[in-house]
């Protein structure tokens, strides 16, 4: 038998969300391209590997999902000059 659950010490399991699905789409809608692509790109300069869109090889396939990581390589190992662009080590 389980143990009783009192009101003052109740937690939310956290199962529901509190805002609409369609509210969430029209919002991530609202963001440009531009902006998405920056947010990727600081996130993978951050250690983070975010998935990122990329040409397909072939017609079939026109566009592909990849991690940013496979694309760019490891951020840990660029590193930037004060006189010339990123070199890889």
């Amino acid at each position: 038998m389980g143990k009783k659950v009192t009101r003052k010490t109740y937690v939310s399991k956290g199962v529901h969300s509190n805002v609409a699905a369609s509210t969430l789409k029209a919002a991530s809608r609202g963001v440009p391209l531009i902006d998405k692509a920056l947010n990727k790109l600081k996130a993978w300069r951050e250690g983070k590997n975010p998935w990122i869109t990329i040409p397909g090889p072939s017609k079939n396939m026109p566009f592909i999902k990849v991690r940013a990581n496979s694309y760019y390589g490891n951020p840990k190992n660029i590193s930037y000059g004060i006189y010339k662009g990123k070199t890889e080590e």
